[in-house]
């Protein structure tokens, strides 16, 4: 199956031509099938043939041929996604440790390396992350025994990824902006209606939601044209958005006020 997976690859060091080929010939050495691989900032992404290529990139032993060889690859969310279990319908007595405790007991009754543990209490749910594809998916076959309770397959699946494409031309979901059919739409992504966008320049809004606002701190318009009422909206708009800017000096300020004599 083709994968549409893309790894990072960072970089001790410069992206070099020489660089590229030594992780090109790692992968070939290693039976590994891409299709690209793309310079970026600080490393390299490549773009495995198939699924079965990017499990192969993201095992731990080639993972430690890469780091051994200055490389440093990233975890795709897919690959976190197959590494983990989600345990349904888990007792409360389990959920009442610490996910730290869980994830000690683990280690004890199964004597594997688990990179993560997170409980959701309130939903009975208990989240594993282990080190490998395989050994998460031999976990979910056979089960689990869990602070001497017993945990069947039935109880347990992988964990669900699911890929959002949205469109940051008109915002709707399962397409991108080059495959978009309404070039010419236009979509504030402020309030969501159609005609305007949030800024058509630097300086001025065509959005009613933050047209307000804006005009008030960026055109305040000479103190000759302003009534009384608008230059007072303005300094203390222009005012309350510095403080806000400023969380830790406001709140000193404020304490102070609140100190200050003949209040």
């Amino acid at each position: 199956m083709a994968s549409t997976t893309k790894i990072k690859v960072n970089l001790d060091g410069i992206p070099t031509l020489t660089r590229k080929q030594e992780l090109n010939s790692l992968m070939f050495g290693n039976g590994i099938h891409f299709l690209r691989i793309i310079d970026a900032r600080n490393g390299y992404i490549v773009l495995p043939k198939t699924l079965t290529d990017a499990d192969k990139i993201m095992s731990p032993e080639f993972r430690q041929k890469l780091k051994s060889s200055g490389f440093d690859p990233q975890m795709p969310l897919e690959t976190k996604a197959k590494m983990t279990i989600v345990v349904k319908k888990v007792d409360s007595y389990i959920t009442s440790h610490s996910n730290e405790e869980i994830k000690e007991e683990l280690v004890r009754q199964l004597s594997l390396q688990i990179d993560e543990v997170y409980k959701m209490p309130q939903h009975g749910i208990v989240k594993i992350r282990f080190h490998d594809i395989q050994t998460a998916k031999k976990i979910k076959d056979q089960g689990l025994i869990l602070y001497n309770y017993s945990i069947n397959p039935a109880q347990i699946e992988e964990e669900r990824f699911t890929r959002v494409i949205q469109c940051m031309n008109c915002y709707e979901y399962g397409h991108t902006k080059g495959k978009c059919t309404k070039k010419n739409a236009e979509k504030c992504d402020r309030c969501g209606q159609t005609g305007h966008r949030e800024y058509s320049n630097q300086t001025e809004s065509s959005c009613a939601i933050t047209k307000p606002i804006t005009t008030l701190i960026m055109e305040p318009g000479p103190a000759s044209t302003r009534s009384k009422n608008q230059d007072e909206k303005w300094r203390v708009t222009d005012q309350y958005l510095y403080w806000k800017s400023q969380a830790k000096s406001f709140e000193r300020y404020e304490h102070k006020i609140a100190k200050s004599p003949g209040d």
